[in-house]
């Protein structure tokens, strides 16, 4: 594990960067750990992992802002990446003699899939939606470690739901159109779920949390199988995994872990 005094400033970093951003008038939301953590007492405890740094979204019609507002907390530009990658923002700094790393994405976010979520910005605050939150784990092909707590903290502390209204349940109605457009998150979504479940019971979790996650990720599963598909997601089904769905992580080596 990270040292404690790392994780204490990490976190006083993510406030501090949310409090200048809303001060100006910025739009930034947390995405990842740091953000899991926020909604998920289980992420805090029995699932709890190493953070390393911190990522958030915003939007791309604020780039200049938000660059402005971090190089004024000290933050330092990674000029050679964000020239190479407009919808990403990278900055270091050295507090504490601690390197921080800051990755912002802007409306979009992409790693082996891509998601436009600056329609979904204004749904909470300070960081995205539980449901987006999951999204960003459930698209991650290899799963590692890191990405199965996550998932496990989200699924076991949040109810299932049918709409944005309630913040704290995760909107399966939502997984579901995007699952119905798409075949290769579809794919990847329900492969990643698939292999959650069957992994739970290796987890140091009490049998009703087993049972209660087992429960909510198989009832999602079964929905997002059943939900309507698109023609454009039938006709990509009939390829199949013929042809790669996903961004390989040789494309994605630019990108930290999140």
């Amino acid at each position: 594990m990270r040292d404690k005094s790392f994780e204490k400033e990490l976190l006083s970093e993510a406030d501090r960067i949310i409090s200048a951003a809303d001060a100006k008038g910025i739009t930034l939301r947390l995405i990842g750990a740091i953000a899991i953590r926020r909604h998920s007492e289980t992420a805090r405890k029995e699932m709890a992992r190493d953070l390393t740094d911190l990522d958030f979204i915003g939007y791309g019609k604020e780039r200049k802002k938000i660059e402005n507002s971090l190089q004024e907390l000290g933050y330092v530009p990674d000029w050679a990446f964000n020239t190479l990658h407009p919808s990403n923002i990278r900055f270091n700094r050295n507090s504490s003699e601690l390197n921080i790393g800051v990755d912002i994405w802007l409306d979009v976010f992409e790693m082996c899939h891509r998601f436009d979520f600056a329609p979904r910005l204004h749904l909470d605050k300070p960081t995205l939606p539980i449901t987006d939150l999951l999204m960003t784990k459930l698209q991650i092909v290899q799963l590692n470690e890191k990405d199965v707590k996550d998932i496990l903290s989200l699924t076991l502390d949040h109810e299932l739901g049918e709409n944005d209204e309630d913040t704290e349940r995760i909107n399966v109605k939502y997984l579901q159109e995007i699952c119905g457009k798409d075949w290769g998150i579809y794919k990847t979504f329900t492969s990643s779920i698939t292999k959650i479940i069957s992994m739970v019971d290796s987890y140091v979790l009490l049998e009703e949390q087993r049972a209660l996650v087992k429960s909510r990720l198989t009832e999602l599963l079964e929905k997002i199988e059943k939900a309507p598909k698109s023609l454009s997601w039938k006709l990509r089904a009939r390829i199949g995994e013929r042809q790669i769905w996903y961004e390989t992580p040789e494309q994605l080596r630019h990108q930290r872990t999140i």
